[in-house]
């Protein structure tokens, strides 16, 4: 009979999570130090112009309906994902992610923000695939 959730596994889950912010932060810290780029708030949307923030928001439903589409293609196959599971949270990231470095590199202020924002975008990749093909270092195998 299933007894729930597993506290170790809740241990295990909480330790990565924050081993990954830790790390996803400090690289941002040094990142943005070493290249003079103001760093940006939290959970905010950082537009450089009303032409990026409507492209953005174009950009973001685009990635919705890409998400969706892959969501139904998913669930009408019988042998399992299409491009796996971690597909729509690289789009939500990635698709975005590229139009910032882009906008950045046309319009900001401060030509160092694109490389800022590209640089973590590589990071932010690197872990991301690490994580995903080491199976979470074993942890969750």
């Amino acid at each position: 009979m299933y007894s729930g959730i597993d506290a170790s596994f809740v241990i295990k889950l909480l330790v990565l999570l924050a081993v990954t912010v830790i790390f996803i932060f400090l690289f941002q810290t040094l990142l943005r130090k070493w290249l003079n780029v103001e760093k940006p708030k939290w959970f905010s949307y950082q537009h450089v112009n009303e032409k990026h923030k409507k492209v953005d928001w174009i950009t973001r439903g685009i990635t919705v309906v890409l998400t969706i589409i892959w969501l139904i293609i998913t669930l009408t196959m019988e042998n399992g994902l299409l491009f796996g599971p971690s597909f729509p949270f690289l789009l939500v990231i990635f698709i975005p992610g590229v139009v910032q470095v882009i906008m950045e590199w046309k319009y900001a202020e401060n030509r160092n923000a694109y490389l800022a924002t590209a640089g973590e975008l590589v990071f932010f990749a690197l872990l991301f695939t690490v994580l995903i093909s080491t199976e979470f270092f074993g942890w969750f195998g």
